[in-house]
């Protein structure tokens, strides 16, 4: 019994060490988040369209953005955004302007490759971002030319 108490103290002991990786819950800094990102624009959401799975469960959001100002990347003028229905999802409004870093991924229940938001925390309301988007023009003016983002579907 007394092993069976010190090997639980161990593990739980080691669950809180500090030195275990904690990469999935860290926030990305800006120019970390700007590298690892397929596009980076400033963008007006112009629709929203829920996604269902069979059992009427909502998997996620699509939203259709008008791409106003490209930071990175080359995406078209208006662009599917894809938003899993998961703890890191990042609602956003029709008729709201958004500062947006987006990576391409694929996605239960959809076929393909999709832009879906970064949760990593930079993201956001134009009205909120104005540090991070004065950072994110300084870091496309040193990044000329990057990889394009035209895959995006809206479905």
């Amino acid at each position: 019994m007394r092993s069976l108490v010190f090997i639980c103290f161990l593990a739980i002991s080691s669950l809180a060490d500090d030195a275990l990786p904690r990469d999935w819950k860290r926030h990305l800094g800006i120019d970390e988040e700007f590298t690892n990102s397929k596009c980076v624009f400033v963008g007006k959401v112009i629709s929203s369209k829920k996604v269902k799975d069979k059992d009427g469960f909502i998997q996620g959001t699509f939203y259709k953005v008008r791409v106003d100002e490209i930071l990175k990347g080359s995406p078209p003028r208006e662009v599917g955004i894809y938003d899993e229905n998961s703890s890191g999802r990042f609602p956003m409004t029709v008729d709201t302007q958004y500062l947006l870093f987006a990576y391409e991924g694929t996605f239960e229940g959809l076929t393909g490759l999709h832009l879906a938001i970064s949760s990593s925390g930079n993201s956001g309301m134009l009205t909120q971002t104005n540090k991070t988007l004065e950072e994110v023009r300084k870091l496309g003016k040193a990044q000329q030319g990057a990889s394009p983002c035209e895959n995006s579907r809206w479905i």
